[in-house]
């Protein structure tokens, strides 16, 4: 009698070697809705796991441990609105580059909800090194929002520190309150809170 023939090489696998069908984007949206719906601390590396139907060890081979994933969110979204001021930065056209800013920022929200809310609501989790940086980041991010105001501005117009106070709050509300079936479309609202701080607040003495 012969005993189990093994699988042909090929077909194996080796422990912990992730599924072509599951990327490490994947696993980044997946805690992202994961730590927002349950919270950081009630999620666990098993919930993602198995909320991807991959196991543990695919899930480290992916993406590292909890914290590595919750810095990995951080980053994402930091990475995007430093993409998105660079680019307003770099506009010839001062009334333009507001409005591209806002309109990015807006779909950068929007489209990452989860990574959103939690970039806003879990930072309290991060080592203190990354927390660290995070604040760094988020005071400069500010700083170069309030100059690009600046070159937009109308001479005696609202201080452009309550006009970048104004952009981020409602930047930072959006995920918490659009829908995608709304009245409005995403690029819509973009465009409607772009012309309200364009020509209510910033060419309002020009």
């Amino acid at each position: 009698m012969t005993g189990p023939v093994a699988d042909p090489p090929a077909a194996r696998r080796s422990p912990g070697r992730p599924p072509t069908q599951v990327t490490k984007k994947d696993v980044l949206a997946t805690a992202a809705r994961l730590f927002d719906e349950r919270g950081y601390a009630q999620t666990t590396m098993q919930d993602i796991a198995a909320s991807l139907k991959v196991a543990k060890p695919t899930l480290y081979s992916l993406a590292g441990n909890k914290v590595q994933l919750l810095e990995a969110i951080f980053d994402t979204i930091i990475e995007g609105a430093d993409r998105i001021l660079a680019e307003a930065e770099a506009a010839q056209d001062v009334s333009l580059a507001l409005r591209l800013f806002i309109r990015e920022s807006l779909m950068h929200g929007a489209r990452n909800r989860a990574m959103m809310n939690v970039f806003l609501s879990h930072a309290s989790h991060l080592p203190a090194a990354s927390l660290s940086a995070h604040e760094a980041w988020s005071r400069e991010a500010y700083h170069r929002l309030k100059r690009t105001i600046e070159r937009s501005r109308a001479d005696g117009g609202v201080d452009p520190m309550i006009v970048a106070f104004a952009i981020t709050s409602f930047i930072n509300q959006l995920p918490q309150w659009f829908s995608e079936r709304g009245a409005l479309s995403l690029e819509a609202v973009a465009d409607n809170f772009a012309a309200l701080i364009e020509n209510g607040v910033l060419l309002a003495d020009r």
